[in-house]
C-alpha cells in the first residue's frame, strides 16, 4: 500500500486542502493528513479543533487519517514508513517556498520524495490566512471552506 503524508497547519482547512487530498488519493492508496504543531505560529484554532475539522471534512473521503504531530516532518514520514510528502501549490511563490523546504527536508531525510500538486485555477487564491482574516472581521467565508465544516468553523470562531 502506497502511503503519503500531507501536512500543514490547516488553520482552518480549506477547499484547496480538500482538493489536494482528493488528488493525492488518485496517486496513493492512503493519505495521512498531519496537523503540524509549529511553535513559531499562533493559530486561530487549537490543534484539537483543527483535527476535529479535518476529520469531519474527510468523513466521506476513504483512506485518510488525521494526526497531530509536534515533531519534525521527516520524523512523521519515517514513523509512518513512507517517504512520500505531498504539497499543494497555488502559485509561483508557493512553489519557490516549497522547493526550498524540499531541499531542507532532503538534508534530513535523503529518501524523501516531495510531490507537488497544483490547485485548480478556481482555488488558486484561497488561503487559510485570508480565511482567518475574514473570520476575524466577521465576513462571509463560506465559498472557501467545505460546506460540511462551515458551521463548525463559525461556532469555534465565536468562542475566540
Amino acid at each position: 500500500m502506497k502511503t503519503c503524508v500531507f501536512a500543514g497547519t490547516f488553520d482552518p482547512p480549506t477547499k484547496g486542502h480538500l482538493e489536494v487530498i482528493n488528488k493525492a488519493l488518485e496517486i496513493f492508496d492512503h493519505v495521512i493528513v498531519g496537523v503540524l504543531v509549529n511553535p513559531d505560529k499562533t493559530p486561530l484554532f487549537t490543534d484539537k479543533e483543527r483535527k476535529v475539522l479535518l476529520e469531519k471534512m474527510l468523513e466521506e473521503v476513504p483512506n485518510t487519517e488525521v494526526v497531530v504531530y509536534g515533531g519534525m516532518l521527516v520524523d512523521l514520514l519515517k514513523a509512518n514508513d513512507t517517504n512520500f510528502y505531498v504539497r499543494g501549490v497555488r502559485n509561483e511563490l508557493d512553489y519557490k517556498y516549497e522547493i526550498a523546504m524540499n531541499y531542507y527536508n532532503q538534508q534530513m531525510y535523503k529518501d524523501i520524495n516531495t510531490i507537488f500538486i497544483p490547485t485548480s485555477k478556481e482555488l488558486a487564491f484561497v488561503s487559510s490566512s485570508t480565511i482567518r482574516e475574514l473570520i476575524i472581521k466577521k465576513e462571509d467565508f463560506s465559498d472557501y471552506v467545505p460546506e460540511n465544516i462551515y458551521e463548525d468553523i463559525k461556532k469555534m470562531a465565536l468562542k475566540k
